[in-house]
């Protein structure tokens, strides 16, 4: 049977590379599951993997959106199965890598249908954001649908005007629409490794990568992107992105940005640790121990070389 191993875990924590290792002993592709290395020219504040660190791989979906555009995680989730329909027709084995935990609900599983919504609705919110920020829209949510008020993230505007969507053309929290039944039955066999890091170590991990993408040009990108697209392109109110171009408009200086992206992005490791850590099926491993992966892939699965 066809096998699609993911490799799922907080960002800085190793998944590209213990990804392209795995590719290279099972000769497969890999997928990208990330809502950030999804978009055109967000290379180096998303980690997307180079060239020289894909060593040969064939890698997908990335840099496939231009930063204007609006993905919902269902788009994504069409996508993703779009192309591993593909894969699989070529390959025995596709790995898929990222730590974006709705769109891992959404490739693996499949959301449940929502709601259309009006262009006109979808434009008044997106302007209304543009206009005024987040705090009407996230009060809006907080009044009319508290549950996905308490756990989205509050300072990304892809997903409060998404939910915002949802309950105004719906009259009904995001919530309401989830609660179907997930996808069982794909056909294939599926297994999924966690990469585990201690807090510590992974602060550490984060601290290193934003300063090594500051120094790799990062605020240059950002400089690039807003001349191009515009400082409010959907793209740019991602983690990392948003805070420089507050800095770029004078908000804060060099150094507090620099320190508030790697307070911030911590805080987002953590979240996707809670997010991922309820789901029992994942196999939890050292980034480090790819012989345990690799074990535990051969006992999953029906490769044995």
């Amino acid at each position: 049977m066809k096998s699609l191993i993911s490799i799922v875990g907080p960002t800085a924590s190793g998944k590209s590379a213990l990804g392209v290792e795995l590719a290279i002993r099972l000769q497969a592709p890999i997928i990208s599951v990330d809502s950030v290395q999804l978009y055109k020219g967000l290379d180096i504040g998303s980690g997307k993997i180079t060239a020289e660190e894909m060593k040969g791989v064939a890698h997908y979906l990335l840099g496939e959106v231009e930063p204007t555009e609006v993905l919902s995680a269902a788009d994504f989730g069409t996508m993703a199965n779009r192309k591993l329909e593909v894969l699989f027709e070529q390959h025995d084995y596709v790995i898929a890598v990222g730590g974006s935990g709705f769109y891992w609900e959404a490739f693996l599983h499949g959301l449940d249908d929502m709601p259309s919504v009006p262009d006109a609705v979808r434009k008044a919110i997106r302007h209304q954001a543009s206009a005024e920020g987040l705090v009407g829209l996230l009060e809006e949510l907080r009044k009319g649908d508290p549950e996905t008020f308490e756990r989205i993230d509050k300072q990304n505007p892809v997903r409060v005007c998404r939910a915002v969507e949802i309950l105004r053309s719906s009259g009904k929290p995001i919530s309401f629409f989830r609660a179907g039944k997930r996808k069982q039955d794909r056909g294939f066999n599926s297994v999924v490794l966690g990469l585990e890091v201690e807090r510590d170590e992974l602060r550490s991990r984060i601290s290193k990568r934003v300063d090594d993408m500051v120094a790799n040009g990062w605020v240059e990108e950002v400089k690039g992107l807003v001349s191009q697209y515009g400082e409010d392109a959907v793209a740019l109110g991602s983690l990392g992105y948003r805070e420089w171009v507050n800095h770029l408009r004078g908000v804060k200086s060099f150094v507090e940005t620099v320190e508030l992206i790697k307070t911030k992005t911590y805080q987002f490791s953590k979240r996707q640790m809670t997010w991922f850590r309820r789901d029992p099926k994942i196999h939890w491993i050292s980034p480090d121990d790819f012989q345990g992966a690799w074990g535990w892939i051969q006992q999953q699965t029906d490769v044995r070389s």
